[in-house]
């Protein structure tokens, strides 16, 4: 990125635009990304927004992506297909580097980089950078707490069959053959029948906390404290955060 590291030089802060879909998981990495750079060179943050429909094309086509009272940006960013049009737009309206957090459902020679995890398949090159799983807020730390535990529970998706029963039973071994202190979360995208389930989880040793009990900060502090986690295998992104944890 020696292109983006010469601008920032010059204009004294790297000025960055951030374009979210309204999806936690997207936002996650889009700030992990953020904060990472914030601790490298001074920057500059501005919130975009996403625009719909034929807008787009005709902002993309023409460079007319409003600027309104936002610096003009060094670097556009966005995960999630739905921010890919709009984050084209602004690169062309400002001559702004674009960069995907994903693989893009657009051709990536579209764009300046994307940075796309292993997983996904596509191979590192010019515009490519592969990193291993997902990006995330979460920061390294070798000072957990030996006592205490999370478990973390996503829901179904495409590649995952959910069955409430078996996992329960796997969460009542868990607890039952370690006998530390566990925290046990939900997400948003839990069934309410597992939910509901979760009466039967019955031990003074656990504490059950609803997804909207929480908030962007809850996650990172968990993963701060706790030296064992064990994650419902459905969300890669959350495997990751506690890879990243170093629990």
């Amino acid at each position: 990125m020696s292109n983006v590291s010469h601008t920032m030089m010059s204009a004294g802060k790297l000025i960055i635009w951030y374009i979210l879909d309204g999806k936690p998981g997207h936002e996650n990495q889009t700030v992990g990304l953020i904060e990472a750079l914030q601790e490298r060179m001074p920057i500059s943050i501005n919130q975009a927004p996403i625009i719909h429909g034929w807008r787009v094309v005709t902002h993309a086509l023409l460079k007319t992506y409003p600027l309104q009272d936002r610096e003009t940006p060094d670097l556009v960013i966005g995960a999630g297909h739905r921010t890919h049009l709009s984050v084209l737009a602004a690169s062309r309206s400002t001559g702004a580097k674009s960069i995907i957090l994903m693989k893009p459902s657009l051709p990536t020679r579209l764009f300046d980089f994307c940075i796309v995890p292993e997983h996904d398949g596509l191979k590192s090159s010019d515009r490519v950078i592969t990193t291993k799983g997902v990006l995330n807020r979460i920061k390294f730390t070798s000072s957990h707490l030996s006592h205490q535990g999370l478990i973390l529970i996503g829901g179904p998706s495409a590649h995952y069959n959910w069955d409430n029963e078996a996992l329960l039973q796997k969460i009542n071994y868990i607890i039952d053959n370690d006998t530390i202190n566990w925290i046990l979360a939900t997400s948003r995208r839990t069934p309410a029948s597992f939910i509901d389930n979760l009466t039967t989880l019955s031990n003074s040793r656990l504490e059950v906390v609803m997804a909207k009990d929480t908030n962007a900060e809850w996650l990172p502090m968990q993963l701060s404290q706790a030296s064992k986690v064990w994650i419902s295998e459905d969300s890669v992104s959350m495997v990751y955060e506690a890879l990243s944890s170093g629990a």
